[in-house]
């Protein structure tokens, strides 16, 4: 059936279900822009949660990943100290998804 606000959107109840539709009483009717707003806030308190915590991997995987991209942060070495990359992570990456 079509939703009577937004005719765009169609919503297929399935018949044992379809008793249960009638809204609870004294619920609002949530706008677009209100939902929009409410699945951001999950998405952020995600991503929040992930970045958190002892167990967070977010900052070792962005570290493999500038290893990957060849990305060094040269900023500790001395004037005199080699800048050059060595591809090698790239290549162990390459080749292990090579033979999968």
């Amino acid at each position: 059936m079509a939703d009577d606000n937004n005719p765009g959107i169609i919503v297929e109840v399935p018949p044992d279900r379809a008793s249960n539709t009638t809204p609870e009483p004294g619920a609002q009717k949530l706008t677009d822009s209100e939902i929009v707003q409410i699945l951001e806030g999950y998405r952020t308190e995600a991503e929040y949660a992930r970045l958190a915590g002892p167990n967070s991997r977010d900052l070792t995987w962005l570290m493999n990943l500038d290893l990957y991209w060849n990305r060094y942060d040269f900023s500790k070495k001395a004037p005199w100290q080699a800048r050059e990359l060595m591809p090698e992570l790239p290549q162990y990456v390459d080749r292990f998804a090579a033979a999968m």
